[in-house]
């Protein structure tokens, strides 16, 4: 609870707050292997799937680990006291060069940018 000295703000109720987790990954190529590394601010504790079942009951996330050459969707789910979160991040094939959308991610323009209107 915050409390104003000064008297300049109204004080109310207290109210709980409860983190927001922030799930990131990082695909790592070296050689012909394909390595995923998870990350989760604050710290939590990390699970997660391959095969689209439930991440709550999916392997725990303890160090970076090998996948396959194939396309596949990664879900991840974090806990951290009474935080949680459930995320999923798909995973292009091995040589899939096409730009991947991130729908959560805000769209950043690079270089001068026009519009027309048409």
């Amino acid at each position: 609870m915050a409390v104003d000295r000064e008297g300049k703000h109204e004080i109310g109720e207290p109210k709980r707050w409860i983190a927001d987790l922030i799930i990131r990954h990082q695909l790592h190529v070296v050689a012909d292997k394909r390595k995923i590394e998870l990350k989760c601010v604050p710290p939590a504790d990390i699970y997660y799937t391959l095969n689209g079942s439930n991440p709550k009951e999916g392997m725990r996330y303890e160090a970076p680990f090998e996948i396959g050459v194939e396309a596949c969707q990664l879900l991840v789910f974090a806990k951290a006291g009474e935080a949680n979160k459930n995320t999923q991040f798909s995973i292009p094939a091995s040589g899939d060069q096409r730009v991947q959308i991130d729908d959560h991610k805000p769209a950043a323009f690079t270089g001068e940018q026009t519009h027309q209107p048409g």
